[in-house]
C-alpha cells in the first residue's frame, strides 16, 4: 500500500492544518482502505465501516480500545516503535505490514500507513490509519516459501555437486555438496563463473538454467 491514496485526500482538503480530528476523518473515511483515528496514547477514537469489517468487530467494540488489544503479540512494537517517533516530530509518517487479531481470533495481514496530525494547546494531536488487507498475498507468499524450501532441501540431499549458471556462464545456485567438494563459501561461489574453475572440479555437473 502506498501512501499516495489517502495522503492525496487529506492534502486536497481546504485548510487541512484548520480542520478538526472527526473533520478530517470525514473526509478520509470513504478512502476505500481501513480508516482509524487515534490519540497520540493509541487509543482508538473512531473507524470507518471497511475498518470494522476487516476485524470483525462493530464500531462500538472499537472505540476506547487501544490499537495493542488487536494486534498480534509479535509485531505491537512495530506499532509502538512508529507511534514513538510520530509524537517526537522524529518522521512524518510511517508504513508497516503487521498482523491484526480479528474479533473470531483469526489473524489478518495489514499493510499499514500511519501520520499524526499535530494540535495545538486546544487541540490534542491525532493519529490517523489506514489499512489494507494482504492476507492473500501473504499466504502466496508463504507457499511459494515452503514450495522454495522443499526444493532446496532436495537440492541439498543429490550426492553429487550441482552448479547452477545462466546464460553467462555465472554461477546462481549450487547445493552443499559443491560447496564441500570445491571448499569456497556460498558468498564465493556466487562470485565465480565456470570458466574460474579448474581442471580438478571437472567432476561437477553443472545445469545451465535459462533465464
Amino acid at each position: 500500500m502506498t501512501a499516495g491514496t489517502p495522503t492525496d485526500r487529506f492534502l486536497r482538503m481546504t485548510n487541512p492544518s484548520h480542520a478538526t480530528g472527526p473533520e478530517i476523518f470525514a473526509a478520509l473515511a470513504p478512502a476505500g482502505l481501513g480508516v482509524f483515528r487515534s490519540g497520540s496514547d493509541g487509543k482508538i477514537l473512531e473507524v470507518n465501516a471497511s475498518y470494522c469489517k476487516m476485524l470483525g468487530y462493530s464500531r462500538e467494540e472499537l472505540l476506547g480500545r487501544h490499537f495493542a488489544e488487536i494486534t498480534h503479540p509479535d509485531d505491537v512494537h512495530k506499532n509502538i516503535d512508529g507511534l514513538h517517533q510520530l509524537v517526537a516530530g522524529e518522521i512524518p509518517s510511517y508504513s508497516v505490514e503487521k498482523r491484526y487479531i480479528r474479533k473470531d481470533k483469526t489473524v489478518v495481514w495489514a499493510s499499514l500507513f500511519a501520520l499524526l496530525i499535530k494540535g495545538d494547546k486546544d487541540v490534542p494531536d491525532t493519529l490517523f490509519g489506514f489499512i489494507e488487507d494482504i492476507t492473500d498475498r501473504k499466504r502466496l507468499e508463504n507457499e511459494k516459501q515452503a514450495i522454495k524450501l522443499h526444493y532446496q532441501t532436495l537440492f541439498n540431499q543429490l550426492p553429487d555437486s550441482v552448479v547452477l549458471v545462466d546464460d553467462n556462464q555465472k554461477i546462481i545456485g549450487f547445493n552443499e555438496e559443491a560447496l564441500r567438494t570445491f571448499e569456497y563459501t556460498p558468498e564465493e561461489m556466487l562470485r565465480l563463473r565456470v570458466t574460474d574453475f579448474t581442471i580438478v572440479h571437472n567432476e561437477a555437473q553443472v545445469l545451465e538454467i535459462k533465464r
